[in-house]
């Protein structure tokens, strides 16, 4: 009886929610979604309409969730009504996070992100990296001609990092965006006392592939030997850089 008795406990233990484990994670982790109106799920799987946080789920084993505080979920911005659209675009513009110039001679249209620094590498062999995403295409609209993509990487070192293998690739909820290995360009610089490197990469995006970057709520990336996470800021430029370029009207 004694080596049943943790078993029977553990078997209660995962009962007296009245949910099966995975309910009960799902509650505990977040991910049951808001309904309609409910400021809380119960622990009988109900739902509660109470404002009052004590008063809600009486009589139905207590709180599971409370919903009442928690921001709805974001929108894939392909989702965006025109309205939507049209606000970020204006605070896309107040931000200031990008800048649209026109080539008159060539007759191009280029939009940039500001410098984003990413942080690669751990320990002793830690180093960050300028990225910069960008936008051109033919004449004054881009919404009327073809437009081209760009990510951009800058290096600083005390040698060829990227020289051998550049290889750029994309990990995201959506899966793998192979980017490839682009362009690569280097040279040797002498800031104060010492001497180091400086190597420039430059890949072209296709509307596609940005687009999964901008709907992804989760970016890792590697670029040759060295990986990345990416943090809200640069996922927000993506984002920015897509609905400004892609989705204005």
């Amino acid at each position: 009886m004694k080596r049943l008795l943790p078993l029977v406990v553990l078997v209660m233990a995962f009962s007296a929610s009245g949910q099966t484990p995975e309910q009960d994670a799902a509650i505990k982790n977040g991910v049951v979604q808001k309904p309609i109106e409910a400021t809380a799920i119960c622990r009988d799987g109900t739902q509660s309409t109470s404002p009052d946080r004590k008063k809600a789920c009486d009589g139905h084993k207590g709180i599971g969730a409370w919903l009442a505080d928690r921001p709805a979920p974001e929108k894939l911005i392909t989702a965006l009504s025109d309205v939507e659209v049209a606000e970020k675009i204006k605070n896309i513009e107040k931000s200031k996070k990008f800048t649209v110039t026109y080539d008159k001679f060539q007759d191009i249209t280029r939009v940039s992100s500001q410098i984003l620094v990413v942080k690669i590498g751990t320990g002793l062999f830690k180093s960050n990296l300028l990225m910069r995403i960008s936008c051109a295409g033919k004449g004054r609209d881009l919404q009327k001609t073809g437009r081209q993509y760009y990510i951009a990487f800058e290096a600083f070192s005390s040698d060829w990092s990227f020289l051998r293998n550049h290889d750029l690739i994309f990990l995201t909820e959506a899966g793998r965006v192979n980017v490839g290995d682009g362009s690569w360009d280097g040279r040797v610089s002498k800031p104060l006392l010492t001497v180091g490197v400086s190597e420039y990469m430059s890949f072209v995006v296709n509307e596609a592939d940005l687009r999964t970057l901008a709907e992804s709520r989760s970016i890792e990336f590697q670029l040759g030997s060295y990986e990345a996470v990416l943090d809200s800021k640069h996922r927000e430029a993506f984002q920015n850089m897509y609905i400004y370029t892609a989705m204005r009207k």
